[in-house]
């Protein structure tokens, strides 16, 4: 199934919150990247606004994650994982959910950079795959990638995705989520087991496909190119399953060279775009 007569869509549109970011050098980002460059990577929602709701693609850094982080990070990696937080994004958030409220919140995985605002909206419904669910609950889960006390409580009003055997693009299985073809979730595994992918289709004909952690960059899906081995030792659950997503992703561009691609932590392919509080259309 491909995107047919945009101009049918509901008015939809959305925003790239940037709620945190931290620096490094360009090389730990994508294998092949440069050892003298410096890069900037955010930690970034999505807040999309649909006339049946706004709903945010994951959550970025939330109002508890320097606790989060303290807590539950182990000492070794915290050099590794640390951020400057960006207080700003959560005051227009905040201003921003009162006048449309966030009904649901839909996680393209659990790590602790994704899932750690969960808490900030008690009302919302929380919704990943069974697998993801399973995985990050378990007793398996990954120190430093899940942080459980996020999402553990008994409060949080979890749904779980069921993909329908109904191909969209170049994805085998899709989700469709408000059945009228403007948010279009899929399976994106391999950085994490139950990892997800979403398309956001406006009425001006432009597309959003945000692809979560499948790359850091989009330097990973142009060349293409894993996350520097160390990264990803530390970061992906299924390498060869990655190397999968990377090359759906990178065809997904070459046949629609201007669809917005949105790594969850590429600032400079964000900033191309733009940042809340500014909307697409």
């Amino acid at each position: 199934m491909r995107l047919q007569l945009p101009k049918r869509l509901p008015d939809v549109s959305f925003s790239i919150i940037k709620t945190a970011e931290s620096k490094t050098l360009e090389a730990f980002f994508y294998s092949g990247g440069s050892w003298t460059t410096a890069r900037v990577g955010a930690h970034s929602a999505i807040l999309v606004r649909h006339p049946l709701g706004a709903f945010l693609f994951d959550t970025g850094l939330g109002n508890n994650v320097d606790e989060q982080f303290q807590e539950n990070m182990p000492f070794w990696l915290k050099p590794f994982m640390a951020y400057q937080k960006f207080g700003s994004a959560q005051v227009l958030l905040a201003e921003e959910v009162k006048k449309n409220p966030i009904r649901t919140i839909i996680l393209s995985h659990l790590h602790w950079d994704h899932a750690s605002g969960i808490n900030d909206f008690p009302d919302a419904e929380v919704w990943t795959t069974r697998q993801e669910y399973d995985w990050a609950m378990g007793p398996g889960a990954p120190e430093g990638r899940y942080i459980q006390s996020q999402f553990s409580g008994k409060e949080v009003k979890w749904r779980f995705i069921q993909f329908e055997q109904v191909p969209y693009e170049n994805f085998e299985q899709s989700l469709d989520v408000f059945r009228d073809g403007s948010v279009v979730l899929v399976p994106l595994p391999g950085h994490a087991p139950g990892a997800i992918g979403m398309f956001v289709n406006l009425r001006s004909g432009k597309r959003l496909f945000a692809a979560g952690d499948t790359t850091w960059t989009l330097e990973g899906f142009q060349l293409p190119a894993h996350k520097f081995w160390i990264s990803s030792l530390l970061v992906d659950h299924d390498k060869r399953e990655t190397e999968q997503a990377i090359l759906k992703v990178r065809r997904l561009m070459q046949e629609y060279p201007q669809m917005l691609i949105v790594p969850t932590h590429d600032e400079k392919a964000q900033g191309n775009i733009g940042f809340f509080p500014r909307f697409f259309r």
